[in-house]
């Protein structure tokens, strides 16, 4: 089985669902997509770059091409039917467990939705969901590649903690390597999830 082409997200006003595509991050959609997204957005007045937003110093051109690139990685956006990306994901398709040696699962190492659909960003965001379509979506791949559906990732900030403490993600400690505190979610957990995202429709096999 494939993974997914298409799912769908919600509108921030009127909670209408729209579908999306999932698509390759290709250099041009880095470069001319997810490296502006700065660019074009009013901000609120209380918005603060330097704590609430760690990827706004992201160059998506150099991630994709150069730091996480190769058949180890893999590579997605979501793009609308205007042609604006709303979300990206770049996760290891291969990763230890750290809650159950022995174990995999991918460790997704960069995550993040459009700027304009941030309510702690921009006054009216567009689209809400865009990022857990997008984790879901890693989370299907590790199931399919036979690891249970588990994924690891390392959350920024207090949002994306609250999110993904949400989902069922656990914290495993602080790794020794790199002073950050890794989060897994466990395959029961995950089972749980693609249950759910499956009987809501988000998997769209096109």
């Amino acid at each position: 089985m494939q993974l997914h082409q298409k799912t769908f997200v919600e509108r921030h006003d009127s909670g209408h669902k729209e579908w999306v595509d999932i698509v390759e991050i290709t250099p041009d959609i880095a470069r001319d997509h997810l490296d502006t997204w700065w660019n074009a957005n009013q901000f609120r007045m209380d918005w603060d770059k330097e704590t609430a937003d760690v990827d706004y110093y992201w160059s998506w051109h150099h991630l994709a091409s150069n730091e996480f690139s190769g058949p180890g990685f893999k590579q997605v956006a979501t793009r609308d039917a205007s042609g604006d990306v709303q979300s990206a994901i770049i996760y290891r398709r291969k990763a230890s467990s750290l809650l159950e040696k022995g174990h995999f699962g991918v460790f997704v190492e960069r995550l993040a939705i459009a700027p304009s659909n941030r309510p702690w960003v921009v006054t009216n965001p567009r689209f809400r969901g865009c990022g857990s379509c997008l984790l879901h979506y890693a989370i299907r791949d590790s199931n399919l590649l036979g690891f249970g559906g588990r994924a690891l990732l390392i959350p920024t900030g207090s949002i994306a903690k609250n999110t993904y403490r949400s989902m069922g993600f656990r914290s495993t400690g602080v790794d020794e390597g790199s002073g950050s505190e890794i989060w897994e979610l466990p395959p029961e957990v995950a089972r749980d999830i693609l249950k759910g995202a499956k009987e809501q429709g988000f998997f769209y096999d096109a």
